[in-house]
C-alpha cells in the first residue's frame, strides 16, 4: 500500500484495518500488536493519528518509538515496512504489517487479535502423538505434516523426541492428560503394545478425553509407506469386525501370563520389578474393551485419505 492510499484512508475515517498509536504506546504493545496483524490479516500501524472512536485525527509524530529494539524482539520470518506518510500539515510513519504464513513471535510469545481487535496472547496447542515403535515411518510423517499444515501453532511432544536416557516412562506418560489433543496412530502393533495401551487408558481419566482424542485407523492401504525390511505383518487395525474381539482376548491372555509370573516368584526382591507390569497389564486389561469401542465408533481415516486431504480434518479440530 501506498503512502498516498494510506493518507486517504485516514481521511475517509476507514479503521478497518488501521490501527493508530497517539500519544505514545510502549514499544512492547507495538511490538506484540505486530506480532497479533502477522498472525491475522496483516494491517497497518499508523504513529502520530488518534482514533477517538468517532474519527481518526491526524496529531503529529512528535514522540519516540524505539523500532529497531522492537524488530529485534520479533521472529524473522515478520514481513513489514515502515515508511514517512507525506502530510501536509504533520509528520507521520506508518508500519504496514503483512500476513505471514508461519507464526510471528514477539519476546518469544505469539500474539493474534480478537473479535474485538483486541491484542491476546495466541495459544499454540499442545498435541501428544501416541504410535508403537514399529509404525515410526508413520509417525514421522504425521508429525511432519502437522509441523507443515499447523504453521507453528502446534507443539507436537513424541517419546522419541523427548525421553532422555533413564527417564521415567511412565511419569512421561502421565503427562499426556496435560496435551490440547492426542492423536493415536492405531494399528494391528498399537492395540498390543503395552505403552501405547497404558498412554491411552491414562488419556481416559481425563473427563474431555473423547475431545482430546484423534485417530488414524491405518488400513492395507497405508502399506506404501513403510519400507519393505520394516514393515509389519500385519498393518492394519482390525476394529471394525468382529476380530477386534481377539485384541481382549490377547489382553486377557497377557493379565494371564504376567499374573502366573508372580505366584511362581517367591522372592519378594525379585518379585519388585513386576509391580509396574502388573499394574499397566491390568489397566489396560480393565480399559480394552471401552477403548476399541472408542476405536471403533471413531470413523478415523487411514493415514493415506488424510495425507490426501492434506491432514484438513485433524486441523479442524487441533486449530479450532
Amino acid at each position: 500500500m501506498t503512502p498516498n492510499e494510506v493518507l486517504s484512508l485516514i481521511a475517509n475515517n476507514n479503521r478497518d484495518n488501521i490501527y493508530c498509536v497517539y500519544p505514545v504506546t510502549p514499544d512492547e504493545t507495538i511490538g506484540r500488536l505486530i506480532s497479533a496483524l502477522s498472525n491475522c490479516g496483516g494491517g497497518l500501524i499508523v504513529f502520530g493519528v488518534q482514533d477517538d472512536g468517532k474519527k481518526l485525527r491526524v496529531k503529529g509524530y512528535k514522540f519516540n518509538v524505539n523500532i529497531d529494539s522492537i524488530q529485534a524482539k520479533l521472529s524473522v520470518n515478520v514481513n513489514l515496512t515502515i515508511f514517512d506518510l507525506p502530510h501536509e500539515t504533520a509528520a507521520l510513519k506508518c508500519i504496514n504489517v503483512e500476513r505471514c504464513e508461519n507464526v510471528v513471535l514477539f519476546d518469544d510469545a505469539p500474539y493474534t487479535l480478537d473479535h474485538n481487535r483486541n491484542v491476546t496472547e495466541l495459544d499454540i496447542k499442545k498435541v501428544f502423538l501416541s504410535y508403537s515403535h514399529n509404525d515410526t515411518c508413520i509417525a514421522d510423517l504425521v508429525e511432519e505434516r502437522l509441523n507443515f499444515f499447523g504453521k507453528g501453532r502446534l507443539t507436537i511432544t513424541r517419546d522419541k523426541r523427548t525421553l532422555e536416557y533413564k527417564s521415567d516412562i511412565q511419569k512421561f506418560m502421565q503427562t499426556v492428560s496435560s496435551h490440547d489433543f492426542m492423536v493415536s496412530i492405531i494399528s494391528d502393533s498399537y492395540l498390543k503394545s503395552q505403552g501405547c495401551m497404558y498412554e491411552v487408558s491414562e488419556l481416559m481419566r481425563n473427563r474431555a478425553f473423547n475431545d482430546k482424542l484423534l485417530t488414524i485407523i491405518l488400513s492395507e492401504t497405508d502399506e506404501n509407506f513403510y519400507p519393505k525390511d520394516k514393515k509389519p505383518k500385519q498393518i492394519k487395525a482390525d476394529v471394525y469386525s468382529l476380530n477386534r474381539f481377539e485384541y481382549l482376548k490377547y489382553w486377557e491372555n497377557e493379565k494371564g501370563k504376567v499374573n502366573k509370573l508372580n505366584s511362581e516368584i517367591s522372592d519378594l526382591a525379585l518379585k519388585q520389578g513386576l509391580v509396574d507390569e502388573i499394574k499397566q497389564i491390568n489397566t489396560i486389561s480393565t480399559n480394552i474393551s471401552e477403548l476399541i469401542e472408542i476405536f471403533k465408533k471413531s470413523l478415523g481415516k487411514d493415514f493415506t485419505e488424510i495425507n490426501q486431504n492434506e491432514f484438513s480434518d485433524l486441523l479442524s479440530i487441533l486449530l479450532s
